[in-house]
């Protein structure tokens, strides 16, 4: 999964809130955003995480370098072995803790399906700050067919089968009517 990026003639501006906050969109609910950022998004990585490290035939170091060329691509390669502890550790991904990350991320998409029927601002006809937040955290779970990148990418089938197996919530077929609806 990846961090948004904007990239301005002067700028590189970095996380969903930011980049929001870079283009002048009013931030009505702190408290959500923050639980998007904080939780949902942790959640979802996490548990991505764990399905393509732990599986041996997913090139999870492959898919990070595809768009890296020359001195990236070469430093990328030589920072992997660090990187990819760094992520084990910072993640908790270990076979043992597989049960709690599952139910970390049940309880965050529980969260979200309520908050998409409880808040106006998710169910908007016009593209709010939320929804754009919102949905583009879940759309590595969600895999809308036009996602520039999630549509086109291999994913590991252990993901994918979770991603079949959230496709029915409320919090997944909100992220995919959002992107239809929003992203041509």
């Amino acid at each position: 999964t990846t961090t948004p990026i904007l990239k301005t003639n002067d700028r590189i501006v970095q996380g969903s809130d930011r980049i929001l906050d870079h283009l002048g969109w009013p931030q009505t609910h702190p408290d959500i955003e923050q639980f998007l950022d904080q939780d949902l998004a942790v959640q979802i990585r996490r548990a991505f995480y764990f399905c393509a490290m732990l599986d041996e035939n997913f090139d999870l170091k492959g898919q990070f370098a595809q768009d890296l060329s020359g001195l990236m691509g070469f430093g990328f390669q030589l920072m992997w072995p660090v990187t990819k502890r760094l992520m084990v550790k910072g993640f908790g991904i270990e076979p043992a803790q597989e049960g709690a990350a599952r139910a970390a991320l049940e309880q965050a998409l529980a969260q979200m399906d309520k908050l998409i029927v409880e808040l106006p601002e998710f169910n908007s006809r016009e593209l709010t700050r939320l929804m754009l937040a919102g949905a583009s955290l879940l759309a590595p779970l969600a895999l809308p067919p036009n996602h520039p990148i999630y549509a086109k990418r291999p994913m590991p089938p252990e993901w994918l089968a979770a991603a079949d197996a959230c496709a029915a919530r409320p919090a997944i077929a909100w992220t995919r009517d959002v992107y239809q609806q929003h992203r041509s």
